[in-house]
C-alpha cells in the first residue's frame, strides 16, 4: 500500500493539491509602514534591508540605507542577494512606482528564496507606489526620509507629485 506523504490526500495526480495551494506573493507594504518601522527598528541592518531597482532613474535620491541593485543587473546578483538576507526579516523592494520592475524583482527573489528555504518564512516585500509615493509623502522632511536628495531633479506635476 502507498503510505500517505505529502501528496497523500490529493485526488487524482494530485490535481486538487495543487489548486489548493495560493500562490505565495510578496507582503504589500505601504510607506507610512515602511517609516514606522524604520523609526522603530532603524533604517537598514540585518533585520531591515532595502533594495532599490531602478537604473538611472535612481539619481536624485533615495530612501535611507536602501541598496540600489538597477533591474538590469538583477538576475545576476539573485542568489547573492538570497543566501545574504535568507534570514533577514524583511526585504523590501522599491523601483520608481513599484508598478513592473519592483514588482518583478520582489516575485523573482521570494522564488528564489523559496527554492532554498523551502520551510522558511518568506522575507520579500513590496513598498507600494515606489520612490514617487515615498518622496511625495516626505519631501516636506527630506532630510529625515530621503538620501542624497536634489531637488533639482524633481519637478511637481499637476497632480502635486513629485516626477523625475
Amino acid at each position: 500500500s502507498m503510505a500517505g506523504g505529502a501528496g497523500g490526500g490529493a485526488g487524482k495526480g494530485g490535481f486538487s493539491l495543487a489548486i489548493a495551494i495560493p500562490t505565495e506573493a510578496p507582503v504589500k507594504l505601504e510607506v507610512e509602514e515602511l517609516a514606522k518601522i524604520m523609526d522603530e527598528e532603524g533604517k537598514s541592518g540585518d533585520d531591515l534591508v532595502i533594495i532599490d531597482v531602478r537604473g538611472s532613474d535612481y539619481k536624485g535620491g533615495h530612501i535611507p540605507g536602501a541598496k540600489n541593485v538597477p533591474y538590469d543587473d538583477f538576475s545576476k546578483h539573485l542568489d547573492t542577494l538570497v543566501s545574504k538576507h535568507a534570514t533577514a526579516k524583511r526585504v523590501v523592494f522599491y523601483c520608481m512606482y513599484s508598478e513592473q520592475r519592483g514588482p518583478a524583482c520582489a516575485n523573482q527573489f521570494l522564488t528564489r528564496f523559496r527554492e532554498l528555504n523551502p520551510d522558511a518564512d518568506a522575507n520579500s516585500f513590496l513598498l507600494l507606489g515606489g520612490f514617487a509615493k515615498w518622496l511625495t509623502a516626505y519631501k516636506d522632511s527630506p532630510k529625515d526620509h530621503v538620501d542624497e536628495y536634489d531637488a533639482s531633479v524633481w519637478v511637481l506635476d499637476t497632480f502635486g507629485h513629485l516626477v523625475h
